[in-house]
């Protein structure tokens, strides 16, 4: 790294934990009590994560660092001190201590694991294709029939518009290869063809055009088209510092997110400026940040009902349909929205509680071990080795899976991210191969 560029870096740093400590100065001012310390170390230790741990100009660990900054400390902060939690309900001081406790170690083994397992010292050129090229006419024959296929499925409405397709058989054969394995195809191969090419030429504009068409912003998920979208502006080079990667997803969690949001029944009814107003108003109130608050009711559930280990099983055999499985367990969230008669259960179930209601305290802690020793991989993988172009796919892309799955719930963020892998893994041996240069 160049002085300059750690110059940059330091100043950045150097603002944002100004901006940080005034603010904590300021809730601690405000009101000082137990619950608020265990937050203020929450933040305390997102920021560390985010700022410390690595200088990669792009990382999965920033966007994990930055969920737990937003979802598990400013947005549950706000909430605490105005006693206005999503979906109503009073929390007592001692569950929200216990969870922040909980939330505190998996930030402190996170940082463990990154510290402890450093990256080689000896790095290759970022993102730099080894000895593989892109076959660009099998790419092209392939996502054509793809596209045939999509639009013999859905209408073009469905397409654009997230609202107007049908919750039927969600995870239904065709609906699941349509949705999770074609649909994917496109960015994936915009993807490869900026990797490969280095530069927006015929081409990438062809399959540009494709990507807005099939993978349309406002008709897919927030995640789908985090991965999505996230992938393709880092494909093609548009974050030149750990600053502006940095700066975007601030953008993305406090503007992109709940914007977004309001699109979601675009379709089914007519979007009004007051919806989108009122969502910017009441922003950590509404559902779109209810991930601290949805942990705190599953370890209530789990105080009252116990553990249900069941709930691993639709992750693991998630391709069994409910026609042939009709007790299928439905996704945490949902279990949690009807004992609680929230008004709505379309609700997230954060992968520590998900964690918790396997086994309690030490599985929510080991869910949390896991994700963070395949995000040190996936990053320190990415910065220091030549990469396949299907890992390359993968690493870029792997942002929106990623939030889906500390988000919630994790039932439909593994179904998701194996249609994704499948589809990389066939695009692969159709239209990648490997050369003797």
């Amino acid at each position: 790294m160049s002085k300059k560029q750690s110059y940059n870096i330091s100043i950045y740093n150097l603002i944002v934990l100004v901006v940080a400590l005034l603010f904590i100065v300021k809730i601690l001012l405000f009101s000082y009590d137990v619950c608020v310390l265990t937050f203020v170390v929450i933040i305390c230790l997102s920021l560390y994560s985010l700022l410390c741990l690595e200088n990669y100009p792009i990382s999965l660990n920033k966007l994990y660092s930055i969920f737990y900054l937003v979802f598990f400390g400013v947005a549950p902060l706000s909430q605490y001190l105005n006693n206005n939690f999503p979906w109503g309900g009073n929390f007592t001081q001692g569950v929200i201590v216990y969870a922040n406790i909980i939330i505190i170690l998996s930030l402190l083994i996170h940082i463990l694991i990154y510290t402890i397992w450093s990256g080689s010292k000896r790095k290759t050129k970022a993102f730099n294709p080894p000895l593989e090229e892109l076959n660009y006419s099998r790419l092209l024959i392939f996502l054509l029939l793809s596209s045939c296929v999509l639009l013999n499925v859905y209408s073009i409405n469905e397409l654009l518009f997230r609202g107007e397709m049908s919750d039927s058989d969600a995870f239904g054969f065709v609906s699941y290869f349509s949705n999770y394995i074609l649909r994917y195809a496109f960015p994936i191969g915009l993807i490869w063809a900026l990797y490969f090419y280095k530069s927006i030429n015929m081409k990438v504009f062809l399959l540009m055009m494709l990507v807005l068409i099939f993978t349309f912003p406002l008709g897919m998920s927030r995640a789908s088209m985090l991965s999505i979208y996230l992938g393709i502006l880092i494909a093609m080079r548009v974050f030149k510092k750990s600053s502006d990667f940095t700066s975007f997803l601030f953008v993305v969690c406090f503007v992109l997110y709940p914007l977004f949001g309001v699109f979601r029944y675009l379709g089914e009814k007519q979007l009004r400026f007051s919806v989108v107003q009122q969502s910017f108003d009441n922003l950590f109130v509404g559902g779109n940040y209810d991930a601290y608050s949805m942990f705190i009711r599953a370890i209530s559930y789990v105080g009252v009902n116990g553990f249900m280990p069941k709930q691993l099983a639709p992750v693991l055999l998630f391709f069994i349909p409910r026609g042939l499985w009709p007790n299928k367990p439905v996704s945490t969230g949902t279990v949690l929205a009807h004992y609680y008669n929230l008004p709505l259960f379309n609700v997230s179930s954060p992968l520590l509680a998900e964690g918790y209601v396997f086994g309690g305290f030490f599985f929510a802690l080991i869910y949390g071990v896991v994700i963070s020793i395949v995000l040190k991989y996936l990053d320190k993988t990415a910065w220091n080795r030549e990469l396949t172009a299907a890992f390359f796919a993968v690493y870029v892309m792997f942002s929106g899976f990623l939030y889906n799955m500390l988000r919630g719930s994790l039932n439909y963020a593994s179904t998701v991210l194996v249609g994704f892998l499948i589809a990389v893994w066939v695009m692969q041996k159709i239209c990648i191969k490997k050369t003797n240069k």
